[in-house]
C-alpha cells in the first residue's frame, strides 16, 4: 500500500466508492475526465479485490441507482 493508511483502503466508504467507480466505467463505457481507462481497473493493485466481481457490482449498483 506504499505509505498509505491500510485502514483507509479497507473502510466501507472507500470500498463503496471504488465499486461505484467501476460501475460508472461499465455503464458509461468510455473514458472521461473522472474515469480512468478500463485497463486501469483491471491492472491497478487498488482494484484487485474487485476483479472477477464486475457482474456483482453491476447488479448491486443497478438496483441502487439505475
Amino acid at each position: 500500500m506504499k505509505g498509505s493508511n491500510p485502514d483507509r483502503w479497507l473502510a466501507p466508504a472507500e470500498a463503496f466508492a471504488r465499486a461505484g467507480e467501476i460501475w460508472l466505467r461499465m455503464r458509461l463505457g468510455k473514458d472521461g475526465s473522472l474515469l480512468a481507462p478500463e485497463e486501469h481497473y483491471k491492472t491497478d493493485w487498488a482494484y484487485a479485490p474487485y476483479r472477477g466481481r464486475w457482474d456483482e457490482i453491476g447488479a448491486v449498483f443497478d438496483r441502487l441507482f439505475a
